[in-house]
């Protein structure tokens, strides 16, 4: 053997059995429990105060189930990198899961110490990919597929250029459909955000617009008391909240076939407002509040 291919088989197998190891120790974690874990902190603090890390880590450590298929997926890739006759496979496998890790590590800006890792894998999984480059040339690329003209209906021969107005029309067509769905949905209005009472005496401390739906939170509590729609007139400055209380929501929710009862919306309020500078003023005979956007 020449020493340039002797040293190629040393890193070749050394890569194998390094990230077939350290992707199984990862796994383990995950079974056990020593990865994914969240600070008792992280349950008490705002969503919205939380670091990328910190998101990352309540939501895989959310389900224990999620992360032993996770775990189960790693070690199948760790036994498929042990063994010469299942390498490639392994190595396809084995970098699809580095290249997730990497993109949620650059994207939720993960413990730096662990993005150097999974780059030190990543290039260990392309260096035995690479390896073997041309073989996956073959099988992926020249090797003929598995129907050919011969063996397809004449018919089929006869349309099977279609494909190049279908996948077209198929990429756009859909692409703009929903953009301009998502575009009409959106839709946000002055209202769009999150409230904090200011001054005033009602039932809630919060109110969240949405684009045709609010919700409310109580004084002193941190989930949805209740869930409506607004309607609001720009030229005469008045809206109408309707809501129902979230108990019932939940109970209808929970029913296999429900249908909801808009007897059982209530008016949380109606009458006059005025929005100027994030300040936003509800006013009618009874009550007057005053809120100030913070989101």
């Amino acid at each position: 053997m020449k020493p340039t291919n002797k040293l190629h088989y040393y890193l070749y197998t050394f890569f194998r059995y390094f990230a077939g190891t350290m992707i199984l120790i990862y796994a383990f974690a995950k079974i056990i429990g020593t990865q994914f874990t969240t600070s008792l902190l992280t349950y008490d603090t705002p969503i919205g105060e939380l670091d990328g890390m910190d998101l990352v880590w309540f939501y895989f450590g959310y389900s224990y189930q999620y992360a032993v298929f996770i775990a189960l997926s790693q070690i199948a890739v760790s036994f498929l990198l042990f063994f010469r006759k299942t390498v490639r496979l392994g190595a396809v496998l084995f970098l699809c899961i580095m290249a997730n890790i990497i993109a949620v590590d650059i994207a939720f800006d993960v413990d730096f110490d662990a993005f150097i890792m999974a780059i030190i894998l990543t290039f260990m999984g392309l260096f035995i990919f690479l390896s073997e480059f041309p073989l996956f040339i073959h099988y992926f690329i020249t090797e003929p597929s598995l129907y050919q003209k011969d063996n397809m209906p004449n018919w089929v021969n006869k349309i099977h250029r279609i494909k190049f107005l279908y996948i077209p029309i198929v990429f756009f067509g859909f692409f703009g459909f929903l953009f301009y769905i998502n575009n009409l949905e959106k839709n946000e209005n002055d209202f769009y955000g999150v409230w904090q009472l200011e001054k005033g005496n009602p039932k809630f401390n919060k109110l969240y617009f949405e684009r045709d739906s609010f919700q409310t939170v109580e004084f002193g509590k941190t989930k949805m008391d209740r869930r409506g729609r607004f309607t609001f007139d720009l030229t005469h400055k008045k809206i109408t909240l309707k809501s129902y209380p979230n108990d019932y929501i939940k109970k209808i929710y929970s029913q296999a076939n429900f249908v909801i009862d808009t007897t059982k919306r209530e008016t949380l309020f109606n009458g006059n407002f005025e929005l100027r500078n994030n300040i936003l003023k509800l006013k009618n005979d009874n009550i007057e509040l005053i809120f100030k956007k913070i989101r």
